[in-house]
């Protein structure tokens, strides 16, 4: 019997009385394999970016006797472009039909940040006492086309000075963006005025009538 290799063997037994009658009796035996293939080289999660490629992980399969165990996904797959948690069921089998199953969890998430284009002129200028109309921004985002966008800052237009204006978005996967700053100066750009009352009349030491304004 050879118990390093799977099959059937037989054992004959013979036995010879003292008159030389002889019987003989056949036992079977039977090597084989119970033991079911080990999966490894995986991690239990991952996570994946969302909207690039997923390549499928490869495992380590090894068996105690079958020296290429074979593996399937028998369950599951990944949407690259749908952020959420997926699992797929890895199942390797070896050549007596003994087989494992391993679960990997595949998480696709958006970690990349919102970006903002304000339109419009970064600096502008605006006169005391006046009014500014916001020009808006644009935002982008590699997922979400609704993210949000968020305007910070607050200008006092009574009061000359420099004010400014943050924009920044955020995604539905809380993912906040930079802040892209506007700068609002407000100035006074407008010239005092010089009114002129009717003349009066200033006497001189000759008693002749002068005039002059008065201001």
């Amino acid at each position: 019997i050879n118990n390093q290799v799977l099959g059937t063997y037989s054992i004959t037994y013979e036995v010879t009385d003292a008159a030389g009658n002889t019987s003989r009796a056949v036992r079977l035996v039977t090597v084989f394999d119970s033991i079911a293939p080990v999966i490894s080289g995986l991690n239990a999660s991952i996570e994946h970016p969302v909207g690039t490629s997923f390549v499928l992980p490869t495992p380590i399969i090894t068996d105690n006797y079958d020296q290429a165990p074979t593996f399937s996904i028998s369950n599951g797959s990944v949407d690259e472009n749908l952020i959420g948690t997926y699992y797929l069921t890895y199942t390797a089998v070896d050549q007596s039909n003994n087989s494992s199953d391993f679960v990997l969890e595949v998480i696709v998430t958006d970690r990349v940040k919102p970006s903002v284009t304000i339109f419009g002129n970064d600096t502008v200028i605006v006169d005391v006492f006046g009014t500014y109309d916001e020009a808006g921004a644009l935002v982008s985002d590699n997922y979400d086309p609704n993210a949000a966008l968020s305007i910070i800052g607050q200008i006092d237009f009574t009061q000359l000075g420099d004010y400014e204006l943050g924009y920044f978005a955020t995604d539905l996967s809380g993912n906040i963006g930079d802040t892209v700053y506007r700068l609002i100066r407000v100035v006074d750009r407008v010239a005092p005025t010089i009114e002129v009352h009717a003349p009066i009349y200033v006497l001189t030491n000759s008693n002749v009538p002068s005039f002059a304004d008065s201001i």
